[in-house]
């Protein structure tokens, strides 16, 4: 497929398919300084994701990658390469349905970063 007939793929989409833009816009505002990629296909999934973040930590980005398995979750998410600490996704992962149920959330993440990069209140920066 080349890059046209990927164009007229997505152009030719029913309604209800919001642009990247429109989306973004949607977020929060801490959300929507985060860049996301996403890799969607048939065959060559977590590969394609897995070099991709490859690359970017390469390029001195901080990178996180899901892919789906039988395996427990902490081995399926990855941060600069490494799976995910169990503590963090439990606390993240408690955080997450908390707010969902309307609780009001906090998570504090041990680190070299300022204090305010790393203490959270319903998935916001302090």
């Amino acid at each position: 497929m080349t890059i046209e007939q990927a164009n007229q793929y997505f152009a030719a989409l029913p309604e209800g398919f919001a642009p990247a833009e429109e989306l973004r816009a949607a977020l929060p505002a801490a959300a929507q300084q985060v860049a996301y990629v996403g890799v969607a296909g048939t065959a060559g999934k977590t590969a394609a994701a897995a070099l991709t973040a490859a690359v970017l930590r390469a390029a001195g980005f901080v990178t996180g990658l899901y892919r789906a398995g039988c395996e427990p979750l902490e081995q399926r998410v990855r941060i600069n390469g490494e799976p995910v600490a169990d503590a963090l996704l439990c606390a993240a992962l408690t955080a997450a349905v908390l707010r969902a149920a309307g609780f009001v959330t906090g998570l504090y993440r041990a680190g070299c970063e300022p204090l305010e990069q790393r203490v959270r209140i319903n998935g916001e920066p302090v």
